[in-house]
């Protein structure tokens, strides 16, 4: 769940903020996110040796999965219903 306390976003948003901004001017978008995230995800939850556990992997899949939901849930579902207001819905729902 993204919704942690201040505290803790006060500690990690500065480093995000700069890597945010060296994402969004290095080009090559998509692949670039993909390794920071990779990274991310290996660096914060494999073991203290570097090797993962299943539980590991399940945690690090269960996060990721979380934050697709998330982002689906609070700016593409959004965006959709927009889409739908103003280009009109593909489905006549009082024919079907």
């Amino acid at each position: 769940m993204p919704y942690i306390i201040q505290g803790f976003r006060d500690r990690f948003d500065e480093k995000i903020n700069e890597l945010i901004t060296l994402l969004k001017y290095s080009g090559e978008n998509d692949g670039n996110v993909n390794y920071v995230i990779t990274r991310i995800l290996n660096g914060a939850f494999s073991g203290q040796d570097g090797e993962w556990r299943y539980a590991s992997l399940a945690r690090a899949i269960g996060c990721v999965e979380c934050v697709k939901q998330e982002m689906y849930r609070r700016q593409v579902a959004p965006y959709e219903n927009l889409a739908v207001y103003k280009n009109g819905d593909i489905v006549d729902y009082q024919n079907s």
